[in-house]
């Protein structure tokens, strides 16, 4: 018999938290537990914990090879198809110029999607959930700014959701928007589009946030954003919102500030996400000596998570065991640019070198390229520093685009808000059990 190979063992109050990446169990060993996992001695006197371990997997037999189960997984995950997932971009041009814009604020690109591309990408769709026959098909409204060019959005989900039920498919929308142009006919549009999110980003208090997220025609943006919020909060029971917060080292200690105005105003029930910008792109390397690096992600976290908790929101965040890292890495997700271009991240969207074909007239993708065979052939237990990590089950690899930017190849480990991270989730959510105990 033997450890798992997926067994950390974390500090938590005194205590020690065994965790299993694979598996997800938790438990709290003692100091002589402790001493026997590390050095790798499956002789436990507690002959209880013994056969509790195995029933859980912290000891397999000598012959259970881990990697094993994470490869069947991980293919299994890639080639699921039970929801296809597409990524529409509807325009390059937005309204706004972030700082650390990837895609270079509308500037580098200004297409915007019309109807008779909108038509080849509707066809594709239709022709991808004939040959694979799904449950759900998920559109995601993206941009630039998406409600720049809200009416082929529109043009697209009505069309869909005609055609999901003809096919007895379950049709699900969402938005990554800045939030400034929304009115209530789009938000009705969403609605009867059956929208799962919609994403809307602060940075800071107003004095931050319009610097940050600065508008072209020069108004600021943060309290029509608020204004726009508090119309969606109305229809809260049936349009989920997400408060997305950029996160860097010019914003870092504002955030306090922003979240008290987010419960002065009312708006604590919305779902709040924390994204740490980096410098990932061709648009935004400029930026990059603003961006924390990995080691530091951990740490950053757990205080924003804090921080968002005491004003009031839902800030736990759940255990989860990712099978691949992003489901941009699966046969059942693309990104479409506004030109009918097919790409797999949204980060590499408009990038030649990143591009892997084009939709044609028939909904076919045309002249499919090299890259979407190296891109969907990624396999994490080729890299070794990915092979032997201990993260793996609960990182699923890394991301690809990531890999690329530092590699130049989608094949390296790619690693982003994973290590620390886990660390954290795991002694926050056993803290929170063990305050439950002691009450």
């Amino acid at each position: 018999m033997k450890y798992s190979r997926y067994n950390m063992i974390l500090p938590c109050q005194n205590k020690n938290i065994l965790f299993n990446t694979l598996t997800g169990e938790c438990f709290i060993v003692n100091e002589d537990e402790k001493k026997a996992i590390e050095e790798e001695n499956v002789n436990l006197t507690n002959k209880e914990l013994y056969q509790d371990f195995l029933e859980k997997k912290v000891i397999v037999e000598d012959d259970f090879d881990e990697l094993k189960i994470f490869e069947y997984f991980h293919n299994k995950s890639k080639f699921n198809y039970n929801c296809l997932i597409y990524t529409v971009l509807l325009t390059w041009a937005c309204n706004l110029k972030c700082v650390y814009c990837y895609e270079g604020a509308g500037e580098n690109r200004h297409f915007s999607m019309n109807k008779e591309i909108a038509d080849r990408v509707i066809k594709f769709m239709e022709r991808d959930a004939e040959d694979k026959r799904p449950k759900f098909i998920s559109i995601m409204l993206f941009g630039g700014e998406p409600l720049v060019n809200f009416p082929i959005g529109k043009y697209i989900l009505e069309k869909m959701s005609t055609f999901c039920e003809e096919h007895n498919i379950i049709l699900v929308s969402a938005i990554v928007t800045n939030g400034t142009l929304i009115t209530d006919d789009i938000i009705k549009t969403l609605i009867e589009n059956n929208c799962k999110y919609v994403q809307i980003t602060l940075d800071g208090p107003p004095e931050i946030h319009n610097q940050r997220r600065v508008a072209k025609n020069g108004k600021e943006t943060f309290d029509v954003i608020i204004d726009n919020l508090i119309k969606l909060r109305s229809y809260k029971n049936q349009l989920p919102v997400v408060i997305r917060v950029n996160v860097d080292k010019n914003n870092i200690r504002e955030i306090p500030a922003l979240m008290k105005i987010l419960r002065e105003k009312g708006l604590t029930d919305f779902n709040i996400d924390f994204g740490i910008v980096h410098g990932g792109t061709e648009s935004c390397t400029s930026y990059e000596s603003n961006c924390y690096v990995e080691d530091e992600v951990g740490n950053l976290l757990e205080n924003l998570w804090k921080e968002a908790a005491k004003v009031g929101f839902n800030s736990k965040v759940k255990l989860m065991r990712k099978w691949t890292y992003c489901g941009l890495n699966c046969d059942n997700n693309y990104t479409i640019s506004p030109e009918g271009e097919v790409y797999k991240c949204w980060e590499h969207a408009g990038e030649p070198e990143h591009l892997m074909g084009t939709i044609d007239e028939k909904g076919e993708i045309e002249n499919q390229t090299y890259k979407f065979y190296e891109w969907m052939t990624r396999n994490p237990l080729d890299a070794k520093e990915c092979r032997e990590c201990v993260y793996l089950p609960a990182c699923g690899g890394g991301c690809g685009a990531i890999s690329y930017n530092e590699t130049n190849s989608y094949t390296g480990k790619g690693c982003f808000k994973i290590k620390g991270c886990i660390e954290k989730q795991v002694i926050n959510y056993v803290s929170e059990i063990l305050k439950k105990d002691i009450k």
